[in-house]
């Protein structure tokens, strides 16, 4: 015979669901994250192709790596499209992961009974605790 007291089973369960409550919660608030994360990106890049398209066109010096005396002109304007180009590139990769990350959302949204069955029973296992002794745990 064992020393210990029983602990309810139902205590357990609840306690279980609340470790996975807080993992879909955990998940759901990192995904979030990474999707605003891409979208404060995807503005900056915005903004950045924006002012590209606000530059003049005209030549702009070119210095070859080691000489200190300017070797040939080049133009501004090839320099801002490959920059805008560039930009363009990356926004169109930051649409791609941000389509995936919102894909996960929605499938993690799908998966949150466990999540839902612990915001159900949190009270019950508030009030169960404190039938234990354990308040505020």
């Amino acid at each position: 015979m064992s020393d210990k007291p029983e602990v309810p089973e139902s205590l357990l369960q609840l306690e279980r669901l609340r470790v996975l409550s807080v993992a879909y919660y955990g998940a759901s608030r990192a995904l979030t994250e990474r999707a605003n994360d891409l979208r404060r990106h995807r503005r900056s890049l915005e903004q950045e192709i924006q002012d590209l398209g606000n530059y003049f066109d005209g030549s702009q010096p070119h210095i070859m790596p080691g000489e200190r005396r300017y070797t040939s002109r080049g133009s501004v304007d090839a320099t801002v499209k490959a920059k805008t180009e560039a930009a363009r590139q990356q926004v169109a990769a930051i649409d791609a992961m941000l389509e995936i990350v919102e894909k996960a959302k929605r499938d993690h949204d799908e998966n949150r009974g466990d999540a839902a069955a612990f915001q159900a029973a949190q009270q019950h296992m508030r009030s169960t605790l404190v039938a234990w002794g354990f308040e505020n745990h």
